[in-house]
């Protein structure tokens, strides 16, 4: 993945996340990226000042393994 695809990658994600979507390691195949975790922590100081990022562990469907998923919430 060359820079341009993973920075349209990084900011579908950073819409997806204002936007109210919760996401996991299972969304990987809408954004074409392999992890997760890494564009989420690297937005996170795009977004501190307003919101707060939350996750939760959850399990996946088939195969019941525990992976975290992440979401905004606005700051008060």
């Amino acid at each position: 993945m060359d820079k341009k695809q993973k920075y349209i990658a990084t900011q579908a994600i950073y819409q997806a996340l204002l936007a109210g979507r919760r996401l996991s390691q299972m969304d990987c195949r809408e954004f074409q990226i392999e992890d997760m975790r890494t564009p989420v922590c690297h937005l996170k100081p795009r977004f501190e000042a307003t919101h707060e990022l939350k996750t939760e562990w959850i399990r996946t469907p088939v195969r019941n393994a525990r992976i975290k998923q992440y979401w905004l919430e606005k700051k008060q």
